[in-house]
């Protein structure tokens, strides 16, 4: 959320001065392009910055996902990166459980496989 207040009247210098410095530590902080308030700050210690080349259309895409969900574009690209971690260390667990079994013999033939499929009107034609 973009901390933008409307503000009716400071009375008094000093109070004036530490309004104009509480205006530029966010003006410094926070940038509104095409609707989207983005806040910059310190990274934490685990963050990093990357960059990368991306086709034009899927930077429109995902700037347009971006602005209808109301997220910026780096919240989007880091689930993405999240999504395919997760799918891609479940699809290799999933491999080598399938080779451990095949190391301790727990395989099943190809055509045992097709008479099962058979036995219940499964099998392709």
């Amino acid at each position: 959320m973009c901390p933008v207040q409307t503000v009716t009247h400071v009375s008094g210098r000093s109070k004036l001065k530490k309004f104009q410095r509480k205006v530029e530590d966010v003006a410094n902080r926070f940038v509104i392009h095409n609707n989207m308030c983005y806040g910059s700050g310190i990274m934490s210690s685990n963050d990093k910055t990357i960059s990368f080349r991306a086709d034009a259309e899927k930077i429109e895409a995902l700037d347009s996902l971006a602005a209808a969900q109301e997220r910026p574009r780096s919240y989007l690209i880091n689930e993405a990166i999240t999504n395919y971690i997760e799918l891609h260390a479940y699809q290799d667990a999933l491999v080598r459980k399938g080779l451990e079994e095949m190391r301790k013999g727990r395989v099943v033939s190809h055509e045992q496989v097709l008479k099962g499929l058979k036995r219940t009107g499964r099998a392709r034609q």
